[in-house]
């Protein structure tokens, strides 16, 4: 019933294929006829679906990826392309394809992108798929994308989602890139299918990880290869610059500082011996001959202060010198 809500329609292999006065030999007879028939029926020609087999064994539905004899017990379900991936990303620049024991390089050479050329988008497919129909959403992100780089390690190419990302960068045309891990043998072009077996002749970077300089003469070759420029150089001399102009402002800060403490000393002194001053001159007396302030030289007789100069006979104005008498 295509007006329900769910997008996915449960139908049983009966109902698939009955409809049609068949001869015997025009029933499915591989995985993409079945698909062909599927899509016919619920009139979605022109989407891409997923097909899952009902598995009794574990209760649950399994993707079906490749030909099961269809018997009128089999139940599938198919799931329309739009009704799965609406809202996902699919505007890779590179898409990358690997098996399990190609995993770690292609993390690596998506480190490596991250690296030298900021503004690439890498997608891998091992780590980045959320947990809806997988087969959708890896078609779709192929489709989105501007390159496939298939990371070649040992049995990559029987891997069933591997055909499928094939499958789906060969029609839709897409830039594909083999980055072979040396530590495994180049597989045989034989294990593909004959619609693919041409993609074991695009361009091959050999990567040889016990080879320290391995890695960067794989990516200056697969850069360039999927249409981007290795910036590393120019974003290493932005860093540098960067990292000088970060020194010069740090010294330039220090210097300030230097300078603002350094002034800040020499107010505190300043003030210190103002202070000094004041108290000095608080502690002072007044002449009481002249009534000046004794700064030095200052005489004390009968209780009163006076400049050493200022200490005179009231009568004569002779300066006493040594001892005198009232």
């Amino acid at each position: 019933d295509r007006t329900k809500p769910d997008p996915a329609v449960q139908i049983s292999c009966r109902n698939v294929v009955t409809p049609w006065p068949m001869p015997e030999a025009l029933k499915p007879t591989t995985f993409d006829e079945i698909v062909d028939h599927l899509k016919k029926l619920l009139n979605v020609v022109n989407e891409t679906v997923a097909v899952e087999i009902w598995d009794a064994q574990h209760a649950d539905w399994v993707e079906l990826l490749t030909f099961v004899p269809l018997t009128p017990e089999t139940r599938l379900r198919v799931t329309p392309l739009s009704a799965t991936t609406k809202g996902l990303k699919r505007a890779y620049d590179i898409y990358v394809s690997c098996a399990a024991k190609g995993l770690e390089l292609a993390r690596l050479v998506k480190a490596e992108f991250q690296d030298r050329c900021p503004k690439a988008t890498v997608y891998i497919e091992a780590d980045e798929l959320p947990g809806i129909s997988k087969l959708l959403v890896l078609e779709a992100t192929v489709k989105g994308a501007k390159n496939v780089v298939l990371i070649v390690t040992d049995g990559v190419i029987g891997r069933p989602y591997v055909q499928r990302e094939l499958t789906a960068a060969v029609r839709f045309k897409k830039n594909i890139v083999l980055v072979h891990d040396e530590s495994h043998p180049m597989p045989d072009a034989s294990a593909l299918p004959p619609k693919l077996s041409k993609v074991t002749q695009n361009l091959t970077i050999p990567y040889d990880q016990g080879n320290a300089e391995s890695l960067d003469a794989m990516m200056r070759k697969l850069i360039p290869a999927v249409g981007f420029i290795d910036e590393s150089a120019k974003l290493r001399g932005r860093r540098i610059n960067s990292a000088k102009q970060a020194s010069v402002a740090k010294l330039r800060e220090q210097m300030e500082q230097e300078e603002r403490e350094a002034a800040a000393q020499a107010a505190m002194a300043e003030a210190a011996a103002l202070a000094r001053r004041e108290q000095r001159l608080a502690n002072l007396k007044n002449c009481s001959s002249c009534g000046n302030v004794i700064e030095k030289d200052g005489l004390q007789a009968e209780g009163r202060f006076f400049h050493k100069s200022c200490f005179k006979c009231a009568l004569c104005s002779t300066q006493f010198d040594g001892s005198y008498e009232v």
